[in-house]
């Protein structure tokens, strides 16, 4: 039975050739950096963010130890170092410029001006509902997979959901309160 290319691309990292990085790189970039993005919601952060990920791959294979799936890992991985990231306070905030206005013309400024405010009320969330959030509404993962990423059970990845968009709502809510005339 052939093993799967992951597992090659793992040992072959364990033991130093990096010859098989590229297709690892070619498998999971486009994946990654849509996480990136989605805790980011900047293209330079999460370009950056993805470099600085594929180099912790090269430098935590060890770790991986196949417990879980190598993609479980790698999200983890992922998470906790874009949890981290934000958690300095480094992130660069993205405004919304006129020819993203022109690109959703059907879309009136007060909705771009709404998705600006939820964007801006993810980052205030506290770091397990942020990710529980991002990882199940942005990015579609369901609560048992969320549930072996982040090493949490199923109910608390419901629970901490229900808490996040509870947060959110107040968050937004004060938000229109106080840009109301």
């Amino acid at each position: 039975m052939e093993k799967p290319k992951e597992l090659v691309w793992i040992e072959s990292m364990r033991s130093g050739d990096f010859a098989n990085f590229p297709e690892l790189h070619e498998r999971y970039a486009r994946r990654l950096f849509s996480i990136c993005y989605q805790f980011t919601r900047n293209r330079q952060d999460a370009e950056d963010q993805l470099q600085e990920i594929l180099l912790k791959v090269i430098a935590k294979i060890d770790s991986f130890r196949g417990e879980s799936s190598f993609d479980t890992w790698l999200t983890r991985l992922s998470i906790n170092h874009l949890s981290n990231f934000l958690s300095r306070g480094k992130a660069r905030t993205e405004a919304l410029d006129e020819s993203q206005l022109a690109a959703k013309p059907s879309d009136p400024v007060a909705d771009i001006e709404q998705a600006q405010i939820l964007r801006l009320s993810i980052v205030e969330l506290p770091q397990g509902y942020r990710n529980v959030f991002i990882l199940h509404e942005q990015l579609g993962y369901s609560h048992l997979e969320i549930a072996e990423i982040l090493g949490i059970s199923a109910s608390t990845s419901r629970s901490q959901l229900s808490r996040a968009r509870a947060i959110l709502r107040g968050i937004i809510a004060k938000e229109f309160r106080e840009a109301a005339p």
